[in-house]
């Protein structure tokens, strides 16, 4: 396992032990948790992009199905 070290003031890593307390989680499972749904996001929005760009091409026809009786 990798470590990712992020400097934040104290008044920010206060903030998160006690959202971590609060979720009955420590703070390394909670960012942890953080980083892996940015990343899920990312992957997702990149997703999203490269098929809405592939579908980009297919409006046309795409208009002409909707069109359709």
């Amino acid at each position: 396992m990798n470590a990712i070290v992020i400097p934040v003031s104290q008044d920010t890593a206060e903030k998160v032990a006690r959202i971590a307390g609060e979720r009955g989680v420590s703070v390394e499972t909670l960012m942890s948790d953080v980083a892996v749904h940015m990343v899920e996001q990312f992957e997702t929005h990149k997703l999203y992009l490269q098929e809405a760009e592939r579908g980009r091409h297919e409006i046309d026809e795409a208009l002409e199905l909707l069109r359709r009786p």
